[in-house]
């Protein structure tokens, strides 16, 4: 029968009737024992035991990050993790492929230098191992504080169309998008993207602009009216017209063209003694003679006249003495 034996750690048993060879476990790597000691099962005398572990190594490394992504002048650091977690050297280090980009120390603290993409390399001291991080640096976010619209109101005639110009600010914000949007699409329509407004029927609405980053806001009041057609010329139905003293004879005006905006006319008589006109053209004989009616139209001052005779009236006949 082989002979077995007692293992002590210490004053303390820790196997009991084992055979040789003795296997201890939970054992750290690389670590000197001067603890333990055997004795021949049942007797007193012991025989101590004097060893030192061997090293686990490294059997690789990965980063807590794949990607980084940092503004110029900031940090953030990377953590390697060491596989097995008990390795004897865990010791690492660290380097970049381009520091103008980014720098790292030798802790794993990335420093974003300027715009751009670097990476970041992790190496073990043991078993060269090694992981990469790809570090891209952007230039610093500078917020939206305002917009602004290139007018605060404006006037389109229907049918037509006026683009809108909104001013970010600040003038380097990093995210200078905006979105426009009407109140009323009935009477006005407009380029979500663009500001570009389309004046559909009179009346007024509110174009909006809102910026994609803090929501700010800026307004421009649209009134739409219909168009404004001038006037071109006048015409009237008679050149020249004859009217006995106290009658009355009509003269109509003709402005041109049909659909003209405003068609006001004025009339008057060249001599109010020979015959009156009104508003209507209305001409009333007054004493036999001649002279001109003259229309005049109240947009762009056209003319147009018709020479009026004024004949006596006809003396009445006396009757015959009884």
């Amino acid at each position: 029968m082989a002979k077995t034996f007692d293992l002590y750690k210490g004053d303390e048993v820790d196997q009991e009737d084992v055979e040789t060879p003795v296997e201890i476990t939970g054992l750290k790597p690389n670590t000197q024992y001067d603890d333990y000691a055997l004795a021949y099962k049942g007797k007193k005398d012991k025989t101590p035991l004097s060893f030192k572990t061997k090293a686990q190594p490294v059997t690789g490394v990965s980063l807590d990050k794949t990607e980084l992504s940092l503004e110029k002048g900031k940090t953030a650091t990377l953590k390697a993790k060491i596989v097995p977690a008990d390795a004897t050297n865990k010791g690492v280090n660290w380097a970049s492929d381009n520091d103008k980009v980014a720098t790292v120390d030798s802790k794993g603290v990335v420093t974003a230098v300027a715009t751009g993409t670097a990476n970041i390399k992790v190496g073990t001291k043991d078993g060269d191992k090694s992981a990469q991080a790809k570090v891209i640096v952007k230039n610093p976010t500078v917020k939206v504080t305002g917009v602004s619209l290139n007018k605060e109101t404006t006037t389109i005639d229907v049918g037509k169309t006026e683009t809108l110009k909104a001013a970010v600010a600040p003038e380097n914000a990093s995210d200078k998008a905006v979105e426009f949007s009407s109140s009323d699409d009935k009477i006005a329509t407009v380029g979500k993207k663009d500001g570009q407004v389309t004046a559909i029927k009179a009346g007024t609405a509110d174009i909006t602009v809102v910026t994609h980053e803090g929501a700010k806001k800026a307004t421009t009041k649209v009134t739409v009216k219909t168009p404004v057609v001038p006037v071109t010329g006048i015409t009237l139905d008679k050149k020249e017209l004859s009217v006995e003293e106290g009658a009355t004879a009509q003269l109509k005006a003709a402005v041109a063209p049909e659909n003209a905006t405003n068609k006001k006319v004025a009339w008057k008589s060249g001599n109010s003694e020979t015959f009156t006109i009104d508003a209507n053209g209305k001409i009333t004989g007054v004493k036999a003679g001649s002279a001109t009616a003259v229309a005049t139209t109240d947009d762009q001052g056209k003319t147009a006249e018709a020479t009026i005779t004024v004949t006596a009236k006809p003396a009445e006949s006396e009757a015959p003495a009884e």
